[in-house]
C-alpha cells in the first residue's frame, strides 16, 4: 500500500513536470515572438520598456521555476531515502520474524517427535509438554503483536474504556511474566497501591507485557529490572528500568518506529521483531499519555509511561 507521504511526493513531482512543459512552451513563444520582431518585416515592434519588462518577467518566472525544481528534487530525494530506510527495516523484520517463528516451531517439532518415538515417564512427559506449551505461547504472542501493529497502522484499534486498578494489573502481569520466563534476573517492584486509570485492560496489559519483554531481553545475565509505579500530581508514572547496555541518544526516538531495531538483523543476538515498542507507544498515546526512553542512572535504559489518573478515583 502506497504511503501518504509518497503519494504527496509523486503528486508534487507530476505537477512540477507539467509546469516545466508549460514553462518551456511559454518561453519558446516569447523567444519566437522576439525573433520575429527583429527579423521579419511588418512584425510587431516592442519598445525598450516592453523588452525590459519582458526580460524581468522571464527572470522572475525562471527563479520560481528553479525554486520549484529544487524543491521537487529535494522531496523526491527525501522520499527515496525514506523508501530505502523502510525497505531496510522491512528486511530486518522479515529476517527477525522468520527466526522468531522458526525457532519455536523447530522446538515444538522436536518435542513432539520425542514424545512420539520414545516411551517417557510421567515427569518427563509433563516437562516436554510444558516446553511445547511455552513455545506455543511465544508464537501466539508474536502473532498477536503482528496483528495489533496492523490494526494500529490501519487506525482500526478500538479501546473499551473503563476504570482500571493499574496497581493490581501491573502486579499481576509482572507475576505472570516472571513465572512464564524464569531467569536469574533480579526483579524489583515498587508499586504504589490503589492507583486507578481510565483505559482498556487489554491495551494496557499489552503495553506492560511489551515493556517487560524489552527489559528482559536487554538485561545482562544476573542483572536487575526495576518496575515502579507512583502518582505524580494528576498523572501516573510507570517505569521499567534495566541495567543493560542502554540506548544511545540518537536512537531514543527511532526505537519506537515500526520494524526498527538497533544494529543489523544478521548480527543481532536479541530476540524480537521491532514491533513491541511501536505498539506500546501507540497504545499509550491512545490512552492520552506518552512513552519515552531515558537513561537509567544506575546504567542501562528506563522506559517511562505517563498516564492521566482516572477522574473517578
Amino acid at each position: 500500500m502506497r504511503s501518504p507521504f509518497r503519494h504527496r511526493t509523486l503528486t508534487i513531482f507530476y505537477i512540477l513536470v507539467c509546469y516545466v512543459l508549460l514553462q518551456f512552451g511559454w518561453w519558446a513563444w516569447l523567444l519566437t515572438e522576439g525573433y520575429m520582431s527583429e527579423h521579419q518585416p511588418g512584425a510587431i515592434e516592442f519598445s525598450s520598456e516592453q523588452v525590459h519588462r519582458r526580460f524581468w518577467m522571464i527572470i522572475g518566472e525562471g527563479s520560481v521555476f528553479l525554486a520549484l525544481l529544487l524543491m521537487g528534487v529535494w522531496r523526491v530525494r527525501k522520499s527515496f531515502r525514506d523508501e530505502v530506510a523502510l525497505s531496510r527495516k522491512e528486511k530486518n523484520f522479515i529476517l527477525s520474524i522468520s527466526h522468531e517463528f522458526k525457532s519455536p516451531l523447530a522446538s515444538i517439532r522436536l518435542q513432539l517427535e520425542t514424545l512420539q518415538s520414545r516411551k517417557l515417564d510421567e515427569v518427563r512427559m509433563q516437562e516436554m509438554t510444558g516446553m511445547a506449551l511455552e513455545d506455543t505461547n511465544r508464537l501466539t504472542e508474536l502473532v498477536e503483536n503482528t496483528l495489533q501493529a496492523a490494526r494500529i497502522e490501519d487506525k482500526d484499534a478500538t479501546l473499551r474504556i473503563e476504570t482500571i486498578d493499574l496497581s493490581d494489573l501491573l502486579r499481576h502481569t509482572l507475576s505472570a511474566w516472571i513465572s512464564r520466563h524464569p531467569s536469574d534476573l533480579e526483579w524489583v517492584e515498587a508499586i504504589e497501591p490503589g492507583v486507578h486509570v481510565s483505559g482498556d485492560v487489554g491495551g494496557l496489559h499489552s503495553v506492560i507485557e511489551n515493556l517487560l519483554s524489552n527489559a528482559w531481553k536487554y538485561s545482562p545475565p544476573g542483572g536487575k529490572v526495576e518496575v515502579r509505579l507512583k502518582r505524580k500530581g494528576d498523572r501516573v508514572m510507570v517505569e521499567f528500568a534495566d541495567n543493560g547496555k542502554g540506548i544511545p541518544d540518537a536512537e531514543k526516538e527511532k526505537i519506537f518506529e515500526r520494524f526498527y531495531r538497533m544494529g543489523q538483523e544478521e548480527t543481532r543476538t536479541s530476540k524480537g521483531t521491532g514491533l513491541g515498542l511501536y505498539i506500546a507507544r501507540h497504545l499509550v498515546e491512545h490512552h492520552g499519555g506518552y512513552l519515552v526512553a531515558t537513561d537509567n542512572p544506575e546504567g542501562g535504559a528506563c522506559f517511562c509511561v505517563n498516564l492521566p489518573i482516572s477522574i473517578h478515583e
